[in-house]
């Protein structure tokens, strides 16, 4: 039950699976159709080979137009932009917002460059879990539920597939850390 509600309903996937189905009943029907013609046995609406292949040229197109964003992703493949955003300073607590606005959906990566904590100011202890990364959240406008977040340390990639339209990524200093200094680099679709 619970990967049921973790599982966040997609008009746009039943549509396609829909545009899917009707395609391969309509193909299925035509050479269905044609098969038992050579046969000798005719079904009424199929009698014409005319409307076999109109009913198999449906079919193919709504097989083309429930799969058009893989097609277009085919023909047309998605340029990625590598933006370096730093060097930040972040205080202990701090969270520091980056807004992005993307033309085509796909991933968002994020990667920390540098991580470069400044223990001078810092009365803590140092060694602490979280002292050495940042927590990144990478969340659409549009998001109708909690976004994806989590710790990250230098160099490792945090990514969340996200659709076209405004967005941001928040990075936070948790309050047990020192202030830090960093540079981020961040990969998403031009």
């Amino acid at each position: 039950m619970d990967s049921f509600k973790a599982r966040r309903f997609d008009m746009s996937d039943v549509l396609s699976n829909t545009l899917s189905g009707f395609g391969v009943f309509a193909l299925v029907a035509a050479i269905v159709g044609g098969g038992l013609k050579a046969f000798g046995f005719e079904l009424g609406p199929l009698k014409s080979t005319l409307r076999q292949i109109i009913l198999a040229g449906a079919g193919m197109g709504f097989i083309l137009l429930a799969n058009w964003q893989v097609i277009q992703q085919f023909f047309s493949p998605v340029r990625f932009l590598n933006e370096t955003r730093g060097p930040t300073t972040l205080q202990p607590g701090e969270v520091h917002s980056i807004p992005f606005s993307l033309s085509r959906s796909g991933p968002v990566e994020v990667v920390i460059q540098t991580l470069v904590p400044d223990w001078s100011s810092f009365s803590g202890q140092p060694g602490r879990p979280g002292q050495a990364e940042l927590f990144v959240t990478i969340c659409a406008a549009a998001s109708a539920g909690p976004c994806p977040s989590g710790q990250v340390g230098v160099l490792q990639p945090f990514s969340q597939e996200l659709p076209s339209g405004s967005g941001s990524i928040r990075l936070f200093n948790f309050a047990t850390s020192p202030r830090v200094t960093f540079t981020i680099s961040i990969k998403h679709p031009a």
